[in-house]
């Protein structure tokens, strides 16, 4: 059994209460050292990698090589912001029901997916960076 962690702690508390997707080590770091919790980033590491083999949290896969994390939650697909990279949700399942036929086609047993939209952030494109 893991030997108790406030920076772990702090971390899934983080995550759990916020329905921002795709952390990034980095911005757990920031948020934490805004509350006032001083972690460095291998603390940080340490503490997402143990609850991610928990599975209290999920790690996003963008494609891009970072690592980022979120919540577990009812599962979605992402979309991310080509200019900021801010991440958001697509709400629930959107190939669910072309997976039989995925496996009818192909032969395999499909175990698992993941969809990533891409596209520009309302913000960004307000701001006219699109």
């Amino acid at each position: 059994m893991a030997r108790p962690s406030r920076v772990r702690s702090a971390v899934r508390e983080l995550l759990e209460r916020s329905d921002r997707h795709g952390w990034t080590i980095e911005a757990v770091g920031q948020a934490l050292a805004e509350r006032g919790i001083a972690a460095d980033p291998s603390s940080v590491f340490r503490g997402l990698g143990r609850l991610e083999a928990e599975g209290s949290i999920d790690r996003v896969d963008l494609g891009d090589g970072r690592l980022r994390f979120e919540s577990k939650r009812q599962h979605h697909e992402h979309v991310a912001c080509e200019r900021c990279g801010d991440v958001g949700a697509v709400p629930g399942c959107l190939v669910e029901d072309v997976i039989p036929a995925v496996e009818r086609q192909t032969g395999f047993v499909i175990t698992g997916h993941r969809v990533l939209f891409a596209g520009i952030c309302g913000r960004c494109a307000a701001e006219g960076t699109a």
